[in-house]
């Protein structure tokens, strides 16, 4: 199961080249080491943001992608090309769970909306 991620829209447009270096290509590239490992089952937790803004109306995991956000792009993308690499490779089986936000506390002095246990993540 891989969760390891830089986490949420706000801090996805603060930094969107690590983002998509952790999200995207570190994801990608652990899939490939995992396949070649021998690895069966890989679970990768993408995120709801890849359906953009939706009005509050329930989606199905069926409807179409529409990324808005760095964020969300870097966990679209590697959605793709898992599902290639499962598909080439006949392993692993493959699955992206799309979850939705948890509710964390805000540092209110922080005007960008990033949750302080993030910040370390974001250079100056």
């Amino acid at each position: 199961m891989h969760l390891a991620a830089v986490s949420n829209d706000p801090l996805g447009e603060l930094a969107p080249k690590a983002t998509r270096a952790v999200n995207y290509t570190a994801t990608v590239d652990l899939a490939r080491r995992a396949i070649a490992s021998g690895v069966r089952h890989f679970v990768f937790l993408s995120s709801c943001s890849v359906y953009g803004a939706t009005a509050g109306a329930p989606v199905s995991e069926l409807a179409p992608t529409a990324p808005l956000s760095a964020y969300a792009k870097s966990k679209v993308d590697p959605e793709q090309d898992l599902l290639q690499l499962s598909s080439s490779s006949r392993r692993p089986d493959g699955v992206a769970l799309r979850d939705a936000p948890v509710a964390v506390a805000l540092d209110v002095a922080d005007n960008a909306g990033v949750p302080s246990y993030q910040r370390p993540l974001v250079a100056p």
